[in-house]
């Protein structure tokens, strides 16, 4: 507890509506002074963590009561547990995104319906400490000032009328919680017919500014908001969807978002069902053959989520027969039809793999799921 530069977690906690340091990991002391506290004034609140360097030490050496630390940077931690047990993500995308949430990096998701972009997002801002968290889908927006609002006809004039986003920044914009909040804005590339204009919204300023009938409105504050885009990959059957400009790509971390490798889906499975390997391991080739059609043809109900997969391994674990809980709950999702519709392909490329065969019983039943009706709710 002495030794002059020992680095120390220090955490500051509420006391009486006071934020106030204290160290962490159980060590013991009386008052913890901060001496460089201005430095890091717009992080400091409830909560936060921060790595010190130890610099003063009065009182007994086992048992001080006065220490003096020097912060060095503050511990963003996104503990891989905490995102929870339902949930993958490759372990050094984690650890790259805790590095971009430190440094309030914008950060950009590319992968399939149903990978878990978006459900990345809203798990995050819980994970970080139920900081505030908005989505707001990108179909509607053609110009970056469609995000924070719209001009209104009112009484023969026209009036600036802020959006749900706009509120919701003026709301936090103040808070000494680092990150400020976490903004979703799905779908983001089918925004606008050019990423020109977008430019600015993520620029290391923290401000933007837009002209209306009002004048100019500047929005300032956006340093601590961290921008999450999430979008389909660029390809056929995905309308709208536009690459990023080398500029905006500069200005955006991407990473891929992929459905979860067999290795981590099939033993999930097993732990949650107590079913067979071999039944999930079945669940998995099945679900996999639809999600690599779903990718190819781009489908809009993308590929079948672990979710899905859980309730089919539900069923099985009851006792259902395989080929029904499959049908029921993961292939009758998708719409039927003539014979191009996603569940007659589905179908056939299934019964092509020999994947609709009921594992249950032995009994060779296929169940025609094209006769299966979607799940009432």
């Amino acid at each position: 507890m002495t030794t002059i530069g020992t680095e120390y977690e220090v955490v500051f906690v509420d006391q009486d509506g006071t934020v106030t340091p204290t160290l962490a990991s159980g060590k013991s002391a009386g008052k913890v002074e901060v001496r460089n506290l201005e430095s890091f004034a717009d992080r400091i609140c409830a909560n936060a963590r921060f790595a010190a360097s130890l610099i003063e030490v009065k009182g007994p050496a086992r048992c001080p009561t006065h220490v003096v630390v020097h912060l060095e940077r503050q511990i963003i931690s996104i503990d891989g547990k905490g995102l929870g047990a339902d949930f993958w993500i490759r372990p050094e995308t984690l650890v790259l995104i805790e590095a971009d949430i430190h440094f309030g990096r914008s950060i950009r998701l590319v992968g399939p319906k149903g990978s878990g972009k978006t459900t990345f997002a809203q798990i995050l801002a819980k994970v970080l400490g139920d900081v505030p968290f908005i989505k707001v889908d990108g179909t509607g927006i053609f110009k970056p000032k469609d995000l924070f609002g719209a001009e209104s006809a009112e009484n023969g004039s026209t009036k600036w009328v802020p959006s749900d986003l706009m509120l919701f920044i003026e709301q936090h914009r103040s808070s000494k919680q680092w990150p400020k909040a976490i903004v979703c804005l799905d779908e983001f590339s089918r925004m606008g017919h050019s990423m020109g204009p977008f430019h600015p919204l993520f620029d290391h300023t923290g401000q933007y500014s837009f002209t209306t009938t009002d004048g100019t409105i500047v929005i300032d504050g956006l340093k601590g908001f961290i921008f999450i885009l999430t979008d389909n990959p660029v390809g056929p059957g995905y309308i709208g969807n536009q690459s990023l400009d080398s500029a905006m790509g500069d200005r955006v971390e991407e990473y891929e978002f992929t459905y979860p490798p067999p290795e981590w889906e099939i033993p999930w499975l097993v732990g949650k069902t107590k079913i067979s390997e071999t039944e999930a391991i079945h669940i998995v080739q099945v679900a996999n053959e639809i999600r690599t059609l779903a990718t190819e043809q781009a489908w809009d109900q993308g590929g079948p989520s672990p979710r899905r997969t859980l309730r089919s391994a539900e069923d099985v674990s009851i006792g259902k027969p395989m080929a029904l809980a499959i049908g029921a709950r993961i292939i009758a999702r998708y719409p039927g039809g003539d014979a191009e519709s996603p569940r007659l392909v589905i179908e056939q490329r299934l019964k092509s793999a020999n994947l609709l065969n009921d594992r249950n019983s032995g009994i060779q039943a296929v169940v025609n799921v094209a006769d299966i009706g979607a799940p009432k709710t």
